[in-house]
């Protein structure tokens, strides 16, 4: 079983999470792009928990790694990072198909050394074989208006709730 603080959840109860995912995001760096990468969520038999990993993001540098908490009183999925202190978390809501839609709350690295939290749309859809665009995904691209679709049912079907007042 994880951790009582991911969720204390039973191997047999995560494996339906394991595989990869094409992640979606507004862009950072490029107005208007989609950051689109890859995820992958499998059991870390050493913590006991599943694990995540981010590939083929085209700021690789800003990676992530970390681990799964799902509570099984909310059913929601959260992706955690935790390096020195500084967090990251992604709160998903999973559909039967397996596609996973919320927010981001991350830090934005601006000029310098400057850091802004920033939250964003944030979905996981999973790949299955399937062949899928990775890196900054602007409006010409092939791959925009599906991933656009994505980003938009966030608001649209109330997976998560966006407010500024």
């Amino acid at each position: 079983h994880a951790r009582e603080h991911l969720g204390a959840y039973a191997r047999s109860q995560a494996s339906e999470f394991e595989g990869d995912y094409l992640t979606l995001r507004p862009s950072f760096e490029t107005a208007g792009a989609i950051a689109a990468y890859r995820t992958v969520i499998e059991w870390d038999a050493a913590a006991s928990a599943l694990a995540f990993r981010e590939h083929n993001r085209a700021d690789s540098s800003y990676s992530q790694k970390g681990f799964v908490s799902l509570p099984l009183q909310t059913g929601l999925v959260h992706l955690m990072t935790n390096v020195s202190g500084q967090m990251r978390l992604a709160t998903l809501r999973r559909t039967i198909s397996g596609e996973m839609y919320g927010m981001l709350s991350t830090l934005h690295a601006e000029r310098g050394s400057t850091l802004r939290p920033a939250s964003v749309a944030f979905a996981m859809i999973p790949l299955r074989g399937a062949d899928a665009a990775f890196g900054a995904i602007g409006a010409t691209h092939s791959a925009y208006p599906q991933y656009r679709g994505y980003l938009d049912r966030i608001a649209a079907q109330d997976f998560a709730l966006f407010m500024a007042k």
